[in-house]
């Protein structure tokens, strides 16, 4: 298995977490700062495969 090194951008609009990964041009939202990682990181295991 390789890993995958990715950069995550994050900032606030409104009472919202916004996360960004520029690599994958993928976002995720989420009520805090580890929510919309979470959320960030759910995207992007679904997208990369696994193999």
């Amino acid at each position: 298995m390789k890993n995958l090194v990715i950069t995550q951008e994050m900032w606030k609009e409104g009472n919202m977490y916004t996360a960004y990964c520029p690599e994958l041009d993928v976002v995720s939202c989420g009520k805090s700062v580890e929510e919309a990682e979470k959320n960030l990181l759910e995207v992007i295991v679904r997208l990369v495969p696994s193999k």
